[in-house]
């Protein structure tokens, strides 16, 4: 009896570590509580909007330089998240903005000049894309800046939210269109 109830516990453990975590965007499935937030903030002028589709989410605008600005990104709604099961996330898309790079953003603290997680991301082409990322090679950021460390392992069970951001100091229009976000 105890070896059975062992391995029901077993592969209980291996279930839940093979299931993913998917934010599927579009007006049916998720993305109703993402909201934008630019550099306006600090006294900047990029402007941004997102507009849900029926299965994507539609993150456009534009970046200016002026006034110190430069960034301009979109983030979920604050949450609890635990991604220490997953190993791996992978996102959906597709972009007009072929020399615009973004970045896929985790929080772990609502206070801005706390770190932050990113892996930075490039569209190659105007069609759809995936591309897998490793959650360890996220890089911590502060400010906008790499401090050069990774993302410590246990800051994986206190994620508070999830994002993309702009902010690679070029001035002008962006075009990102995200079908889902998963993690595995």
């Amino acid at each position: 009896m105890k070896l059975l109830i062992s391995i029901l516990v077993l592969t209980i453990i291996l279930a839940m570590n093979t299931e993913s975590f998917t934010i599927d965007f579009g007006k049916e499935t998720g993305g109703q509580d993402w909201y934008v937030v630019n550099d306006g903030v600090m006294g900047g002028l990029s402007s941004s909007s997102i507009t849900l589709n029926q299965k994507s989410m539609v993150f456009k605008g534009e970046v200016s330089l002026e006034n110190n600005g430069g960034f301009a990104s979109v983030r979920s709604a604050r949450q609890r998240l635990d991604l220490s099961n997953y190993s791996e996330v992978k996102i959906k898309f597709r972009s007009t903005s072929k020399d615009r790079i973004f970045a896929l953003r985790m929080n772990t603290n609502d206070v801005y000049y706390r770190p932050s997680y990113n892996h930075k991301f490039q569209s190659a082409s105007e069609d759809w894309q995936e591309l897998t990322f490793k959650l360890s090679d996220f890089n911590e950021t502060i400010l906008g800046r790499e401090t050069g460390k990774k993302i410590p392992s246990d800051n994986l069970k206190r994620i508070i939210r999830i994002g993309i951001m702009l902010n690679d100091k070029k001035e002008g229009p962006f075009s990102l269109e995200i079908d889902a976000i998963s993690f595995q």
